[in-house]
């Protein structure tokens, strides 16, 4: 287990058991029988309505504890993430109940604050028939004027109620709104990006025509030189050739015999001698 997923449990923990005692300290101030009841204010910090939100705020922090294991969950080896989904599971059921838990006494904490404004704490309301008005023993308060406290108490509730649907709508917004934020920057980034690939590639094509023509001229330079290199080697053979005809002329004249000279007779002629 990472340290992150540690901390997030402990976390947790520490959340679920102070909804457990503030259950707890709500369901005992319910308890208008007990001889320790008080009537606790209608509004403000101290109230139960606003205990009850408070509690429901701190569900939320927990589903956002909860989300977070979810996504380091899947940073942990196969082997320990199946066992690790299995205490989530546990986790997020664990919090439905107390969710349920919380709703209920929300309920009750509600009915219980009508109660208090109708009779009080623990003295009934007497009727003053002399007067037709319905007055309360301890604060002298009329039934009419109670009942228009109740509707109040009503009013603050749904006000309650609304401004928490509000503000989970603007959290909603704002996530909504993050989300198109990072799905612009990407777009931007993705964007760019596609940009410089598309330089890039007009890069490499001028490139490449570069090579091209560089690779055509050098084409040309090797058949140049291949028709100059043929050239030299046609004049050497006929060079060759040549020296080789005049060496074997040569040879063939110094082998062909030299024709002999006879030397004049000395002897005359028999006929002339007779003349």
């Amino acid at each position: 287990m990472t340290a992150l997923l540690k901390s997030y449990e402990e976390e947790y923990h520490e959340i679920t058991k102070r909804i457990s005692d503030e259950l707890s300290a709500l369901q005992a101030a319910l308890q208008r029988g007990s001889a320790e009841y008080t009537v606790p204010p209608a509004s403000g910090p101290a109230s139960r309505q606003q205990r009850c939100t408070n509690l429901f705020n701190l569900i939320l922090q927990i589903k956002d504890l909860i989300l977070n294991m979810s996504y380091e969950c899947s940073d942990l080896p196969m082997v320990l993430q199946t066992t690790y989904k299995e205490r989530i599971e546990q986790f997020k059921g664990d919090t439905r109940n107390l969710e349920r838990s919380i709703a209920a006494v929300k309920v009750e904490a509600s009915a219980a604050d009508r109660q208090d404004l109708l009779c009080g704490s623990k003295d009934g309301i007497d009727l003053d028939t002399g007067s037709g008005l319905a007055v309360d023993n301890r604060n002298g308060v009329s039934l009419e004027m109670q009942k228009y406290r109740v509707q109040m108490i009503d009013n603050t509730q749904k006000y309650g109620e609304a401004s928490k649907t509000l503000l989970q709508a603007e959290r909603l917004l704002n996530d909504t709104e993050i989300s198109g934020n990072e799905a612009l920057t990407n777009l931007r980034t993705q964007s760019e990006t596609i940009r410089q690939i598309h330089e890039t590639v007009f890069d490499v094509d001028e490139e490449i025509s570069k090579s091209r023509k560089i690779l055509k001229k050098m084409q040309l330079m090797m058949i140049k030189h291949k028709l100059i290199l043929i050239g030299i080697i046609s004049i050497l053979l006929f060079l060759i050739i040549v020296a080789i005809y005049v060496e074997v002329s040569k040879n063939r004249r110094n082998r062909m015999p030299e024709p002999s000279i006879e030397p004049p007779s000395s002897t005359i002629p028999i006929s002339s001698v007779g003349n």
